[in-house]
């Protein structure tokens, strides 16, 4: 068996902006934040205005992968692609990651499902 921990990080992330573009855009009193735009008016910032803090994160999609900064500033840092900084990413969470315990329990009901299989199989 093979397996491309790189592909998986990319899928992962397709996985991501797929279901971001498929999420139901909310259109009401407060994703439209009316209050904030009076506020602020035309040309005014609204990156510190709590509505936008509030919001900010559930709306932005953070890559792990994707570069997305200025060509200048991509070349600079050493014009990596996406599969080196996949591949560096993988490496990073293979190195660092520290799985969940299972739950107690679980390793002695999933050997019995192996168990059970090994015999009815070496039948």
């Amino acid at each position: 068996m093979t397996a491309s921990y790189e592909q998986a990080l990319v899928d992962n992330e397709l996985i991501d902006v797929v279901a971001r573009l498929m999420r139901e855009i909310q259109v009401d009193e407060d994703s439209l934040a009316f209050d904030s735009i009076k506020r602020v008016g035309i040309g005014g910032n609204f990156l510190a205005q709590p509505h936008t803090l509030k919001n900010l994160r559930k709306e932005l999609l953070v890559s792990s992968v994707l570069d997305r900064t200025k060509r200048k500033a991509w070349e600079s840092a050493g014009s990596k692609d996406l599969a080196i900084r996949a591949r560096e990413r993988a490496r990073e969470i293979l190195k660092d990651h520290t799985p969940e315990p299972l739950y107690k329990g679980l390793t002695q009901a999933l050997q019995a499902i192996v168990d059970r299989a090994r015999k009815n199989v070496l039948k």
